[in-house]
């Protein structure tokens, strides 16, 4: 396995760990909690710093003991960079879908999907924040599928 494969697998479980952190402190069930903004300031500045504490504690178990660093050749580019454009590609599109819900939800008013209440920062947030989540998922996720399964194309 190669350690760009290997850094890819350590740094999905800890995304995955810091993300059910976040949700455990956002969600009830599937509620989003009504969390006063000092609070919800404090779990975003947490996440953060668990986020780059998992991901620096990953990239230094992974790199190489001799330069420090995770050593990459041109096929490792070549994935990252495919990789990066599947998360690119899903934000764009989950943004424009969230973007899209905001205006069609005021555009009609009778409409029967769910509603979003974009006076509520703690949905604001939890909406956004998931979706980088997702996002940063998507692209270790396609890391490892293309490391796996997509040999020289």
């Amino acid at each position: 396995m190669a350690a760009a494969e290997k850094h890819a697998w350590g740094s999905l479980i800890a995304l995955g760990a810091v993300y059910w952190y976040f949700q455990m402190r956002m969600l009830n069930g599937w509620i989003i909690v009504d969390t006063p903004p000092m609070k919800l300031l404090w779990l975003y500045i947490t996440v953060v710093v668990l986020s780059i504490i998992a991901e620096s504690i990953v990239a230094a178990i992974i790199a190489n003991k001799k330069t420090g660093d995770i050593e990459k050749d041109e096929r490792d580019h070549f994935i990252e960079s495919r990789a990066n454009r599947a998360e690119h590609i899903f934000l764009i599109a989950a943004i424009n879908i969230f973007l899209f819900h905001i205006i069609a939800d005021q555009a009609y008013a009778n409409h029967i999907f769910p509603r979003t209440d974009l006076t509520n920062i703690n949905a604001v947030v939890f909406i956004l924040f998931t979706l980088l989540f997702v996002g940063e998922g998507i692209k270790r996720a396609f890391t490892i599928y293309y490391y796996r399964f997509d040999q020289g194309r």
